[in-house]
């Protein structure tokens, strides 16, 4: 079957058969003269040329389907490819700024013997990066811009290492979340933990997607009543991709909201092969770029 569709589909095929057929029916109406059913073969003529026709038809239906289905691949490829130029040109916009900054960085230790992490930190360089997974959203999305984007830290200034804090945010209006910037413990059991605290107990790196404002809110904590009334029905889609160091530890989360009836996918899986393929690479540019800060403010042991 899939051979004759290949056949069918050929240009020079797909030409000579509706040309032929538009010939051959149009002969045999033309053969059958004044109509006059008094001819033996009237009725063959007849049921010829009305099979003929019914297959004509279906060639048309093939065709104009075929041609549907290409119009909506390449619309798709079209979208994918627009997409993956929005990655790499905010990869590349968040590495120059990067670069540009910590050179500053690196001159004034040389220079002065300090770093001057008020010129350039990994706080300052995650916003940039939420920035641009904002812009990405909205290209996949078809301009959408119900969505919020955050970056959760690990505190690693002192030991243990048993805090978070949110450390970058991106939104359509730039409205800061009630936990930007608050340190959290990770072992506190309290019940309104915020689900990101969960999710580093958890230490896992599988991206976690949840469909649907129902079980977003059965998993999301809020800090009273109010607010729950008010932010019930808010989130349709939540993911969140971990980012991990060595495999084994969790340094930070990537955090992806769809508001009210915006998504990206249908199905969880949907979801999670787009998060693969468009959002996982910004988690690796946010490990390096925890890396990079680490290394600015290294000191040797002795």
């Amino acid at each position: 079957m899939e051979a004759l569709t290949k056949i069918l589909l050929k240009p020079q095929v797909k030409s000579v058969l509706q040309g032929a057929l538009v010939i051959v029916i149009g002969a045999i109406c033309s053969s059958l003269g004044s109509w006059e059913m008094k001819d033996q073969t009237f009725w063959t003529k007849v049921c010829i040329a009305i099979i003929l026709f019914i297959i004509y038809l279906v060639l048309l239906a093939f065709y104009s389907t075929n041609e549907v289905n290409e119009r909506k691949i390449r619309g798709i490829l079209e979208n994918q490819v627009q997409a993956f130029e929005a990655v790499m040109v905010g990869i590349v916009t968040v590495c120059k700024q990067s670069s540009n900054d910590v050179n500053t960085v690196i001159h004034s230790i040389i220079e002065e013997g300090k770093v001057n992490l008020k010129i350039w930190n990994f706080d300052k360089a995650c916003t940039w990066v939420c920035s641009q997974i904002y812009t990405l959203l909205g290209n996949l999305s078809g301009g959408s811009k119900d969505f919020g984007v955050a970056y959760v830290r690990l505190e690693e200034d002192k030991k243990p290492e048993t805090e978070i804090r949110m450390n970058a945010f991106a939104n359509q209006n730039m409205h800061k979340p009630t936990i930007y910037g608050k340190k959290r413990p990770i072992d506190s059991n309290d019940d309104r933990n915020y689900h990101d605290v969960d999710l580093f107990r958890a230490a896992k790196s599988d991206i976690e997607v949840i469909l649907g404002n129902k079980k977003i809110d059965e998993v999301f904590s809020y800090s009273n009543k109010d607010s729950r009334k008010q932010n019930m029905e808010k989130y349709n889609q939540y993911i969140a991709i971990p980012v991990i160091c060595n495999d084994t530890k969790m340094v930070g989360l990537l955090e992806i909201v769809c508001l009210n009836d915006t998504s990206l996918g249908i199905t969880e899986k949907e979801v999670k092969e787009l998060a693969s393929k468009y959002l996982v690479p910004y988690s690796y540019l946010m490990l390096l770029l925890h890396k990079l800060e680490k290394a600015l403010i290294a000191k040797p042991e002795k």
